[in-house]
């Protein structure tokens, strides 16, 4: 998992007394997981504005196997890491795309969909985030509002390519197109799947079995 920052798309147009920039609805939950839930956002009936509701739900993790209250985008899977009015940001916990292969092609792959922004709340951030493609001779992209009226299936496409001439040609901790690329995102998405296309792993399997990519927040 990755984290990534949403924009509050429609926060900007609201108007709210201070009370209520850190504060739950009356006899609402204000909290989930240890994550404080102000208003507009909340949990259950009559606590929330449309589009910003959370959902707490018990989740286990798997290093204790314990169950835990966990806030995500209500009808999602995303979790909730941060809310911040101030800044009209949401920093959520983004699934990573990942495409597997063997001698026959590819294997196995997850595209990472999501689509969190039903009722027109949320945009991904351009400003903070950037799309990081890993692995060799790897070629992804993500696609983002699909489009029936133009001349592609989307409206938003933006990747890049990672090439490998062997495994000592990694630089740890290095991201410019060997081993790993990265790429500024364009403002406006509003949901996101990540497509991985073209290139032989027939040479590298040995190094190089899988390729990732994902959304994540520059920090």
């Amino acid at each position: 998992m990755t984290k990534a920052t949403l924009l509050l798309a429609t926060l900007s147009t609201l108007v709210y007394p201070s009370a209520a920039i850190s504060t739950a609805q009356p006899g609402c939950p204000s909290s989930c997981g240890g994550l404080t839930i102000p208003y507009p956002f909340g949990i259950g009936t009559g606590c929330f504005r449309d589009g910003f509701e959370i959902t707490c739900q018990m989740s286990k993790i798997t290093t204790n196997k314990n169950y835990v209250p966990v806030p995500t985008l209500a009808g999602t899977t995303v979790q909730v890491l941060n809310l911040s009015l101030g800044v009209a940001e949401v920093m959520v916990q983004l699934p990573i795309g990942w495409q597997c292969y063997n001698q026959s092609g590819v294997e196995a792959y997850y595209t990472a969909e999501v689509d969190f922004n039903p009722k027109s709340v949320y945009r991904i951030s351009n400003t903070h985030n950037l799309f990081v493609v890993i692995g060799c001779n790897s070629l992804a992209y993500i696609e983002s509002q699909r489009d029936s009226n133009g001349l592609y299936s989307y409206d938003y496409y933006t990747g890049c390519v990672s090439f490998c001439n062997d495994s000592s040609s990694i630089t740890e901790g290095a991201c410019s197109g060997v081993g790993c690329c990265q790429v500024t995102i364009p403002s406006g998405l509003t949901d996101n799947s990540v497509i991985f296309d073209g290139y032989s792993h027939d040479r590298i399997l040995s190094f190089s079995p899988c390729s990732y990519a994902f959304l994540v927040d520059k920090c």
